[in-house]
Formats: C-alpha cells, structure tokens, sequence
C-alpha cells in the first residue's frame, strides 16, 4: 500500500465508508477540548501563582522542567496509564496546552 495508487485506493475506501469522517471528528474534538481545557485551567493557575507568591518560588523548578520537556515524550506514560482511548488523546493536548498557557498567563500577568 505504500505506492501512490494504493494510497489513493485505501483513501477511497476511507471516504466511502465514512471511517476518514469519524475518525477526522474525534482527532480533531480531543483536540479542541484538550486545548480549550488546557488553556483555561493553565491560564487560572498561571494567575494564581501569580498572586501566591510564595507556591510560585516552591513550583516554579517544577514547571520549568517541565516545560523543557518534549509533550510527546510523556505520550507514552499517558498510553501506558490511561490506554489508547479519546481520554489519553485529550491529555495529551491538556498537558501540550496548560503548561504554556499558566507560564504565558504567570509571567505576562499585569502587576
């Protein structure tokens, strides 16, 4: 199947069936959810640290490892722990998006 007019077959059964659709729709809802998700509870605990001072000092080596991090290096624990379902594809986009989001909101947040 790795020539072009087998691609092109097994794109058509795809389509035709309606597998492309379906699995097209769930890629991109634990996408979108894990990134809204992501964002919003990042950007709350992003504000929080910065009004708490003091947990910000004590997380701050936490987060910054963290963030260096690859995401799609813990994909593998993720699988491992929660299985290969739509619950781990929107961890995977949580844990891509909150970290980035609570550093922008922590570190951007007017005085």
């Amino acid at each position: 199947m790795g020539y072009p007019a087998g691609i092109w077959q097994e794109f058509v059964r795809l389509v035709g069936n309606g597998e492309l659709l379906q699995n097209t729709y769930v890629t991109v809802y634990a996408t979108v959810t894990g990134f809204v998700l992501g964002s919003l509870l990042g950007s709350f605990s992003g504000l929080l640290l910065r009004h708490t001072p003091t947990l910000a000092r004590i997380l701050d080596p936490f987060f910054i490892a963290l963030n260096s991090l690859p995401k799609i290096a813990l994909a593998p624990i993720i699988i491992i722990w929660f299985g290969s379902g739509l619950f781990s594809k929107i961890a995977l986009a949580f844990i891509a998006t909150y970290v980035v989001a609570l550093l922008s909101a922590w570190q951007h947040a007017p005085d």
